[in-house]
């Protein structure tokens, strides 16, 4: 049986939590790099040996987008646990909302410019999850479950809920990567190539076990040190599941959306946080791409198609040293276009906001 406490509203900065931001900023820019040097939608079957080794790179990589939603709830349910401010939708809708839409139009115009008839439906098609920022919409639905959790299902046995919410989403990821519709409705055909990403269900286990990890943090964390061994032993035994799994199932996505990458993203969170627990003060590189990390997610497929086409455009091609340019071009570019777009008033509502440089210091490092 698990303990939930009641806590009250909390304002410390977890310093952890910055790590794990910069972390999966880091993750998501390099596995979009190498997609975009290898290409997408790939699975392991009939590929060169280096091009298989970047895909299951790639395919590790992953756990950053879970790994972004997580934060979200851990940072929710710590802070509110009970009931959440008034202006808090108001705040996201300004803050992400509104940059996922703009980005979702961004995003249609520059891929659709020479096709106007099919601007309007990329744009839509954006709106319900057809681009990058897709994660987002998965963060709202996050909040209106935490609503839920903190009115009704906290009342219920922790150990049974997070039993449940692991049956739901692994039957829900497994019937989605291994069952294979068998008409070609349009709509039936896109919930299979990437609208069950977007539903809850997909992420509900993430989205439990983050509840209970920010309603419990300190005791949580304090745990973790009780058990580094094992802590640090998860990582290279997660990624060992994620490897098997792989090979077993080569024809199998090597994305975020499967059941086996949830142990990776925890065993990750868990390391992380257990490493940098005493920490009082952040680099500043960490502060800068944790700052930035919701821009930086945002904008740097532009840079990286910016790259593809004008390499293309001057007959430039340096093999698999292109993943290290997109990846510097797509984080650093995407860095420097936030800082320029949020010394306007109207920058945060299209690039999102960049929280104000601080020196905090854990209170967790007591």
């Amino acid at each position: 049986m698990i303990t939930i406490k009641t806590n009250s509203v909390k304002n410390d900065r977890l310093l952890e939590i910055d790590y794990l931001r910069a972390i999966a900023c880091l993750s998501v820019v390099m596995l979009h790099s190498i997609k975009f040097e290898i290409g997408f939608g790939l699975n392991g079957e009939g590929l060169e040996t280096i091009d298989y080794i970047l895909l299951v790179i790639s395919g590790l990589l992953a756990f950053g987008t879970p790994m972004f939603i997580v934060i979200s709830e851990i940072l929710l349910s710590y802070s509110y646990p009970n009931k959440m401010p008034d202006d808090f939708y108001s705040k996201r809708t300004k803050y992400m909302l509104m940059p996922f839409i703009f980005m979702a139009l961004f995003y249609a115009v520059l891929l659709r410019y020479d096709e106007p008839s099919m601007l309007i439906p990329h744009f839509l098609n954006n709106l319900i999850g057809g681009y990058h920022g897709w994660f987002i919409l998965v963060i709202f639905q996050f909040y209106l479950l935490h609503h839920l959790f903190t009115k009704y299902i906290y009342k219920y046995s922790a150990t049974h809920v997070l039993v449940s919410s692991f049956i739901i989403n692994g039957v829900y990821l497994t019937f989605f990567n291994f069952y294979e519709p068998s008409t070609n409705n349009v709509i039936v055909m896109y919930i299979w190539d990437r609208g069950y990403w977007i539903l809850f269900l997909g992420w509900i286990f993430y989205f439990v076990v983050a509840y209970y990890l920010g309603k419990n943090y300190k005791p949580i964390i304090a745990a973790l040190q009780k058990y580094k061994l094992g802590v640090y032993l998860s990582v290279p035994l997660s990624i060992g599941i994620v490897l098997i799994f792989n090979n077993i199932y080569p024809d199998v996505s090597f994305g975020s959306k499967r059941f086996d990458l949830v142990f990776l993203t925890f065993s990750v969170i868990a390391t992380v946080a257990s490493l940098t627990k005493k920490v009082k003060e952040l680099p500043p590189l960490i502060d800068l791409l944790s700052r930035y990390s919701f821009g930086i997610y945002l904008l740097h497929w532009f840079f990286m198609l910016v790259q593809q086409k004008l390499f293309s455009i001057i007959g430039v091609d340096f093999g698999y040293f292109n993943i290290l340019i997109y990846f510097a071009l797509g984080l650093f570019g995407s860095i420097t276009l936030v800082y320029i777009a949020n010394k306007f008033s109207f920058g945060k509502y299209i690039v999102g906001n960049v929280r104000k440089k601080t020196k905090p210091k854990s209170k967790l490092a007591a």
